[in-house]
């Protein structure tokens, strides 16, 4: 099954540029902002506008209810139709068709920059759920939510709180309009934002925190979290733990709880890309975490392996590529060996002589028995390269990756062939793979000549992405950024959407956000500033998280002794 809305809600909420990743700095806009010259139409037409959009109408058409959502639609297409309409005439229908106030619940979302975060504890009393909501920031938290009374004045949401209880078998639905409310508990735990109805996260405290982890360690998932709760619970901590709100140790323990039970390729999906960009900060200073992820990715890989079955679910298909990645990112000896061998086989010039990949099912036949063509039955290693598996297209780029990063003797072979490949897919896995290669000279070189000509402009976006990934040579994209500005900004530089990618991947790659900072007030790119002053905010986060690596490092040496 194609679970297109898990998927969406996937994409759209937590994916690398989904709303709550571009929606979490300072430096962001409201869905409705004045316009007041041509050049701002473009500025406001990104990411942001339209998944943060999508995620609120989503949000009303689940509050409202499918039926009068429809209604108050189909009102306002009747009422506008051969004419122009704004927002607040879609509101009034809505309303309209609800009797709800549907224009003052969107517009504390419209009209607002950012998202809220809602904290939720225990009363001393054990009766009822303390509730709390402030603006998120990545780099303004500090350690954990501060009392309503401690705080200054902020925006506040009207948020529809969709509400599950423990062993409650409904939700309700509690419109949150003030800073703080009080929820009457009705068992153990409770989830907000259940469903993952509205773009927000949650900040569990640690006795809910640690009482989840309880729930999943029993063996099963809690039957009332749904796939979506539980990808929210990862990835809401790594955003907690980000922006200082909560230690990584409870995230850790949680999440070792949730994988060893962990059925579902969405969740999967969904906790490996929030665990991936933990690893990008610490990774280096937590080798321990490393491989506790790597552990814990095993049965998955093992499930999976490098070839697609036929009959298989397309979510398979996805969540083969983010577990192998996973495990080349974490140097799992087995998977970099298979992928040196896939990488091999794939540049090996004599390959074809020898297609039959490792691994081919015989045929079944009605009689129960099986056949095999005579090549399969005299398949043998390709004398040249001694490899049998060439990688599909799905884990090629993965293949290509790890087998440079741990043969260096692959550049040649591998630069030559990005060079006259004709497939765009295989151009652009090759081309992030040699972004990758150890050696600084050589790698320096290449990019002058690739920004000399070599290189089609329009794959200078891919090239900077693999140069920030580059594990042996921190900062080098930027270095090389830098160092080529001129080039790259004579021709990118009045292109909105290709110069916010290039400034992002290399300041990505950037240490220390005052040096940045300097460079871009000597260097002014007016179609990425608000990317710029993003990622600005992102390094300062960044390095707030550098500091919980030894607690993540202390924390997953335990965990592995668990094993």
């Amino acid at each position: 099954a194609w679970r297109v809305w898990d998927k969406w809600g996937l994409d759209t909420l937590y994916a690398s540029g989904g709303a709550l990743e571009v929606d979490q700095y300072k430096a962001t806009h409201a869905i409705e902002v004045p316009v007041n010259h041509p050049d701002e139409v473009q500025e406001i037409f990104d990411a942001l506008s339209y998944k943060k959009g999508s995620a609120m109408v989503n949000m009303l058409f689940h509050s409202l209810g499918p039926e009068i959502f429809r209604q108050g639609l189909s009102l306002w297409l009747d009422k506008y139709k051969n004419s122009n309409s704004t927002t607040q005439d879609l509101w009034d229908c809505l309303a309209t068709a609800s009797r709800q106030p549907v224009g003052e619940i969107m517009q504390s979302w419209t009209r607002q920059e950012g998202f809220p975060v809602v904290s939720v504890t225990i009363a001393e009393d054990g009766k009822t759920w303390k509730v709390s909501q402030k603006r998120f920031s990545l780099t303004e938290q500090g350690e954990g939510l501060e009392p309503a009374t401690k705080r200054a004045k902020g925006p506040v949401w009207t948020i529809p709180l969709l509400v599950r209880h423990a062993k409650v078998a409904s939700s309700e639905t509690v419109v949150m309009k003030e800073t703080t409310i009080d929820i009457p508990a009705q068992g153990d735990f409770v989830i907000l934002n259940a469903g993952v109805r509205a773009p927000m996260r949650v900040c569990y405290s640690a006795d809910l925190l640690k009482l989840f982890e309880k729930k999943f360690a029993s063996g099963s998932c809690p039957e009332e979290l749904s796939p979506l709760d539980r990808v929210a619970l990862a990835s809401d901590g790594v955003a907690m733990t980000r922006a200082r709100l909560q230690p990584v140790e409870p995230l850790l323990k949680l999440v070792k709880a949730m994988l060893l039970v962990e059925t579902d390729q969405i969740v999967w999906l969904g906790i490996l890309s929030s665990m991936k960009k933990l690893l990008k900060v610490v990774g280096k200073q937590a080798p321990a975490l490393k491989e506790l992820l790597a552990k814990l990715s095993l049965s998955q890989k093992k499930r999976l392996g490098w070839t697609q079955v036929e009959g298989e679910a397309e979510m398979d298909k996805l969540l083969r590529s983010s577990v192998l990645d996973l495990l080349g990112t974490c140097s799992d000896e087995e998977t970099c060996r298979e992928a040196t061998e896939r990488c091999l086989a794939h540049l090996c010039e004599s390959h074809e002589a020898y297609p039959m990949p490792l691994g081919v099912p015989p045929v079944p036949t009605s009689t129960n028995t099986t056949k095999i063509s005579m090549k399969q039955a005299f398949a043998a290693n390709c004398p040249a390269c001694g490899a049998l598996d060439k990688p599909e297209a799905g884990v090629r780029g993965i293949a290509l990756s790890v087998g440079l990063k741990k043969n260096p003797e692959f550049w040649t072979k591998m630069a030559t062939l990005q060079a006259k490949s004709t497939n765009n897919e295989e151009r652009d896995q090759l081309l992030y793979a040699l972004g990758g290669h150890q050696d600084k000279t050589t790698l320096e070189q290449w990019v002058a000549t690739c920004l000399d000509g070599s290189l089609p402009s329009q794959e200078w976006g891919t090239l900077f992405a693999g140069l920030s990934s580059n594990n042996f040579h921190d900062g080098l994209a930027w270095d090389l950024l830098v160092k080529h500005w001129d080039v790259v900004y004579r021709e990118w530089g009045q292109s909105q959407f290709r110069m916010k990618g290039i400034v992002s991947d290399a300041m990505s790659a950037c240490k220390d956000p005052s040096v940045a900072k300097k460079f871009f007030e000597d260097h002014p790119c007016d179609v990425a500033k608000l990317t710029i002053r993003q990622q600005l905010e992102s390094m300062t986060a960044n390095k707030q998280l550098e500091e919980a690596s030894s607690a993540a490092e202390g924390c997953a040496q335990q965990l592995l002794t668990e094993f």
